[in-house]
């Protein structure tokens, strides 16, 4: 369902043309890596393949061997504000993947069991 929010700050120009990014899947995954690489990059994104924060997002708030010790209660707090980033760029996403045009088949579905 798409934000109504949303709806009302757009005109009809822009609403088609969030479809067609939205519908271009490729496009719209360079454009979240593109926007993302900063928040989140470490090792999470590769080549051709959607974006996976799941993947070693906790180990850059820690440090690196040779670093200075970075305090518990430092990393709480960045792990907090990246996390935090992170749901409100996504959350753009899930509102830009809503504009996807469903295209609807022109057959009716028939139960053969029935």
């Amino acid at each position: 369902m798409r934000n109504p929010d949303l709806l009302k700050v757009l005109n009809e120009s822009e609403v088609q043309e969030l479809e067609k990014f939205a519908n271009n899947e490729t496009l719209l995954q360079a454009v979240k890596k593109c926007l993302l690489f900063d928040v989140y990059y470490n090792g999470v994104m590769e080549a051709g393949m959607p974006v996976n924060a799941g993947r070693n997002f906790l180990l850059s708030l820690v440090g690196s061997p040779g670093r200075e010790a970075v305090p518990t209660e430092k990393i709480g707090h960045d792990m907090e504000v990246a996390w935090q980033a992170i749901n409100i760029v996504e959350g753009g996403f899930k509102d830009l993947e809503n504009f996807r045009t469903v295209v609807e088949s022109p057959y009716e579905e028939v139960n053969e069991a029935r």
